[in-house]
């Protein structure tokens, strides 16, 4: 088998964490290689569809990510494909939400990784890894090219699914006490959508809908809907209830929505709106053929689904459907076992931790395993956020390996929240860091002066104190 080359760092997978972490360790000076199955960076966001980036706020208004994920933003801006952070106050209330356009959002994670140095890999699967001495020392990739072998000084883990953690003999868990996964989504993009209609239905119907759902943002639902005048105010719809009932009852709707409605995620584009409205439950998404059996029912589904939106939803009447997300949405897979395990209770209490390097604000969001239609929220006391330790970043009894992204150490209601792609990006830029630093340390991760790692951090715009 052929060993390509050797690197300081080798990040494998290319999604909102993988991406900002691979350019992390290349500004910090690191010889880096990102390995991704798509052609393209972003992964729940270009992939998935899901585009509208919660938390870069809390509640409270005050941003708890800045650094590497805020340039994002601000490129994307600037090309035309994002109108920037909105408070939303309508549906979760979960600080902030940042409408990103997707095919934006590659030209510019592809930019800055270039800009940074980093050597990336497209149409790769790891497969394997190296591992002597409980060191994790390279990761075995194929593609069209053969099977290869690539080594690393230091490897993370942005997978998603904790694969590289999980070969390399690192300690996981997956799904809650019983070990079922939350529920598996399939996003639809529609265009031709009248959102003028739309808005004047919300503000007649408000009862139809999620408005003002977070106990900390002192708004009624009166105010909310009064205040609603455009999307700028409502990024994200959740609802609709009403209609989907009468739909389901005659047969023209499945009836697996979330709490029995459908939610509307308002495209940064003209006329054009992102629909979730699909459901389907005991998936296990590394498992090849569950995520097969997904795919085709959630196509069937979401072909439904824009029936009901052309009969049933006003400003949707004469929309079209644009296309089905690549993939679908995985909420939960593997969780790696680290040096500290975010609970639940840490989301909740807003907890601090002398070793942070990544702030969280998003409710515990938890999408039941056993009924498509219901959906727990546990909100962040105080509208504040909560501390990720670097402890959550270091998996026990693994060396020169680091997890970043959605498969971290937290619990299966630490990960509910934790898992979104504004708090995913916060770890992938704290791993891609210390990944760079241990090398240029001479150290493993588990090893590094973390007052270094947060100094380099704030010094790089991440934001680490001085808020709620």
């Amino acid at each position: 088998m052929l060993t390509v080359s050797e690197y300081d760092v080798i990040v494998v997978g290319g999604g909102s964490a993988g991406a900002v972490a691979a350019i992390a360790a290349a500004r910090n000076g690191a010889s880096t290689l990102l390995i991704e199955r798509y052609g393209f960076l972003g992964g729940a966001i270009t992939g998935q569809y899901i585009i509208g980036l919660k938390s870069f706020f809390n509640t409270r208004g005050e941003q708890i990510v800045g650094g590497i994920p805020q340039e994002i933003v601000d490129r994307v801006i600037k090309l035309g494909g994002s109108p920037g952070h909105i408070r939303d106050r309508f549906w979760v209330a979960c600080g902030s939400t940042t409408p990103l356009d997707p095919a934006t959002l590659k030209y510019v994670l592809d930019e800055m990784a270039a800009e940074a140095g980093v050597e990336l890999l497209f149409h790769t699967f790891a497969i394997n890894t190296v591992v002597s001495k409980n060191t994790v020392r390279g990761v075995e990739i194929t593609n069209k090219s053969g099977r290869q072998i690539v080594l690393g000084k230091v490897i993370i883990d942005a997978t998603g699914d904790g694969d590289i953690a999980a070969w390399a003999g690192a300690p996981y868990e997956k799904g809650g006490k019983d070990g079922r996964m939350m529920q598996v989504s399939l996003i639809v993009r529609v265009g031709n959508v009248q959102k003028d209609k739309l808005i004047s239905y919300i503000k007649e119907n408000p009862d139809d809908f999620i408005i003002g759902e977070d106990p900390y943002s002192g708004l009624t639902r009166e105010l909310v809907v009064s205040r609603l005048k455009d999307f700028s105010e409502a990024p994200e719809i959740g609802g609709f209830f009403r209609l989907v009932r009468k739909a389901v009852e005659k047969g023209e709707m499945h009836p697996f929505s979330p709490r029995g409605g459908v939610n509307i995620l308002i495209s940064p584009m003209k006329e054009e709106a992102y629909v979730y409205g699909t459901n389907i439950v005991d998936i296990d998404g590394t498992n090849a053929w569950d995520l097969s059996r997904a795919e085709v029912e959630l196509r069937k589904q979401a072909f439904i689904l824009v029936g009901f939106l052309r009969k049933y939803i006003p400003g949707f009447e004469e929309s079209y459907l644009i296309d089905v997300a690549p993939q679908v949405g995985i909420r939960e897979t593997r969780r790696i076992i680290g040096e500290y395990v975010l609970t639940a209770e840490d989301v909740i209490e807003g907890r601090k931790f002398d070793d942070v390097v990544a702030k969280g604000s998003n409710p515990v969001d938890l999408h039941s395993p056993e009924d498509p239609r219901k959906i727990i929220h546990k909100f962040v006391k105080g509208g504040g956020s909560y501390d990720i330790p670097y402890r959550c970043l270091i998996p026990k009894g693994i060396d020169n390996l680091l997890v970043a992204g959605r498969c971290i150490s937290a619990t299966h209601e630490g990960m509910a929240s934790a898992r979104t792609a504004v708090t995913c990006m916060a770890t992938g830029q704290a791993a891609g860091t210390a990944a760079a630093l241990s090398v240029k340390e001479g150290v493993t991760p588990r090893r590094l002066d973390v007052s270094k790692l947060q100094k380099t951090l704030r010094e790089q715009g991440v934001i680490l104190y001085g808020v709620h």
